[in-house]
């Protein structure tokens, strides 16, 4: 039996969005929380913070926006 990992990302903008998405097109369990006015389609599960961290083997954080040294 194969086992496939899954996947959390938690917050963030477009590039999780679509980092998401292409992690769920490769076959993986993606759960994701923080995007609540988004419609992921089959395959993403949107879930609190809590689940996506209980059910996900590995967890995605968004990075921080930087421009020289100031956040």
């Amino acid at each position: 039996m194969l086992t496939i990992d899954s996947f959390g990302i938690i917050g963030g903008d477009k590039r999780q969005i679509a980092m998401a998405e292409s992690i769920s097109s490769d076959g993986y369990n993606v759960n994701v929380a923080g995007f609540d006015k988004i419609n992921f389609y089959n395959g993403i599960r949107q879930v609190t913070i809590k689940e996506t961290i209980i059910n996900s083997k590995y967890i995605i954080l968004p990075l921080p926006a930087v421009k020289g040294n100031k956040l």
